[in-house]
């Protein structure tokens, strides 16, 4: 079977020579950092999404748009404003475990826990824990630990 990424290369390139649906250019989209982060460059985003869904298996358009989440905010560091846009584009993504990933990656622990919570996932929610202490988020560590089992501490 194909990978995400090459199913995702091959649906942007299809797309672009095509003409037939909204095309997202890596240099239109680098063009202008806070023209991305914009409204409109979200739209942009959410469009290129849009189009390519149906073409994508389910598991591969949650890789592609974990992959743009991820992407998104590495391009713009620490805009505040990257992350919450980001945030928009994570409701999109049907695989919890996937969806925890990347919650993880952006360092959204505590949503991270809620997805861990929802599958009942213990091994998660000590591996959260552990970031959580690693990060100096006693707190949520605090109640993570109140969350599982003694022989799970």
């Amino acid at each position: 079977g194909a990978t995400a990424s090459s199913a995702s290369g091959a649906v942007g390139s299809s797309l672009g020579a095509a003409g037939s649906g909204p095309s997202l250019s890596a240099a239109g989209a680098a063009s202008s950092s806070s023209s991305f982060v914009s409204p409109a460059g979200l739209q942009a985003v959410e469009s290129f999404l849009e189009a390519v869904e149906e073409r994508l298996s389910p598991p591969e358009f949650d890789q592609l748009v974990a992959n743009v989440i991820l992407v998104w905010v590495i391009e713009h560091g620490g805009d505040s404003g990257a992350a919450e846009s980001a945030g928009r584009l994570l409701q999109r993504i049907r695989d919890e475990s996937l969806l925890l990933e990347v919650h993880l990656s952006l360092g959204n622990r505590a949503q991270a826990l809620e997805v861990a919570k929802k599958r009942d996932d213990l091994r998660e929610m000590k591996r959260i824990r552990k970031l959580a202490l690693a990060a100096g988020d006693d707190a949520l560590a605090a109640h993570i630990a109140t969350l599982l089992p003694i022989e799970h501490q």
